[in-house]
């Protein structure tokens, strides 16, 4: 409670944001008054350019500055080569680092957009949770290089339900070049894709999920974790090993991770996800293409219910996964509520929820020299 009241009292931290969902609002409403498509492409737009300007507010986009100044000192097992191509692009043009980010912002935008486009039809619905969803279009103003990964690769699965595999592939190396992380989901997408595209167990998926709940509230989260770092640490790149090595180190419990609440929420929206969707499949209004991006989506959760302690390392690939309820959600309340007013009430009161959980969750009491994490500020309102 204490920190939705400290979010409430900063409002003017997300002022920005909390623009930016009314404008979307309003413009959907005259999109489908007019019947145009025009209000979405106003929209992406708008949200390009507000994302693209955005001030230096933090020490990851700081340190990002630093990186993109210093490009020709960097090396792969220090940052990805996406980074550094881009770096050593616009190091023509400018030595500000504010093309690289509106071109990350670019990008990852429009990989999410038309990645939806593919997979739904319910394109704002599913647009609107990317938006209000804690960890998704708001992680992009911060983590530039693995939100960007991450979109790219959800913009390849979206391929890969379209049987475009060529594309898929290619798309999916792409996105490992901007983040090595997405080189572990991409594993996992092609094994699962050749082993588990058609097939669905919803008492295996409910097993798992109670399985790794009661290793993550067992405490054997920790040794689980030692184990499989153990075994894994000589394939880490360099920059990951200094991570690994805190948590090889006995003790040390400093690392940021999920709280209680958070991983009780991402559990009960899967369970509820899972179970909308079976019975979608079984009276054939979910399209079978749907139950690997279920089944990646169960994964996901039993991953950061094992690892979630420690997102700081190991957690974020979930990340990855958290774009399947943007899809699946949207398909649920809209087979679910056949009223446009229920569905409207739904959507409404799920998103109020997802924006009041994200704001109590990231805003905490801070120190002059710490800004809180997403706070926003614009760069071209400097100059006026």
């Amino acid at each position: 409670m204490d920190r939705v009241i400290y979010a409430f009292t900063h409002i003017d931290w997300g002022i920005g944001y909390i623009i930016t969902i009314l404008i979307f609002l309003i413009l959907s409403c005259l999109e489908e008054f007019y019947k145009s498509k025009i209000f979405t492409y106003i929209f992406l737009l708008y949200l390009i350019i507000f994302s693209s300007t955005r001030d230096i507010v933090n020490s990851d986009m700081e340190n990002y500055k630093q990186m993109y100044e210093n490009y020709k000192l960097l090396s792969l097992s220090e940052i990805e080569p996406g980074f550094i191509f881009l770096s050593w692009l616009f190091n023509h043009f400018t030595s500000s680092p504010y093309l690289l980010f509106s071109a990350y912002s670019l990008l990852n935008i429009l990989f999410v957009y038309f990645a939806i486009r593919n997979l739904t039809p319910y394109v704002k619905t599913s647009f609107f949770l990317f938006l209000t969803t804690p960890m998704l279009y708001l992680n992009t103003l911060i983590g530039i290089r693995q939100s960007l990964a991450e979109a790219i690769l959800f913009f390849a699965i979206s391929l890969l339900l379209k049987r475009k595999f060529f594309l898929f592939l290619f798309f999916g190396v792409l996105s490992v070049l901007f983040h090595y992380s997405a080189l572990v989901v991409l594993i996992i997408t092609i094994f699962m894709y050749i082993f588990m595209r058609n097939r669905i167990n919803i008492k295996f998926l409910y097993s798992i999920l109670i399985i790794s709940l009661i290793i993550h509230f067992s405490s054997l989260d920790m040794p689980l974790l030692r184990i499989t770092l153990s075994i894994s640490y000589p394939l880490l790149p360099e920059k990951h090993r200094l991570y690994a090595n805190l948590l090889l180190t006995e003790g040390h419990t400093a690392l940021k991770g999920f709280s209680i609440l958070t991983t009780l929420i991402f559990n009960i929206l899967t369970v509820f996800v899972v179970y909308y969707s079976y019975i979608l499949l079984r009276k054939k209004q979910l399209n079978e293409n749907y139950i690997i991006i279920l089944n990646l989506l169960v994964l996901g959760t039993v991953y950061t219910n094992l690892f979630g302690k420690f997102s700081d390392v190991t957690a974020r690939i979930f990340y990855y996964f958290i774009f399947y309820y943007t899809i699946l959600l949207p398909y649920i309340i809209y087979k679910i509520h056949k009223n446009q007013i229920e569905r409207i009430l739904v959507i409404y009161v799920l998103s109020v929820f997802m924006i009041i959980w994200f704001f109590s969750g990231v805003y905490k009491q801070i120190t002059p020299d710490e800004p809180p994490p997403l706070i926003y500020k614009n760069i071209l309102l400097k100059y006026f």
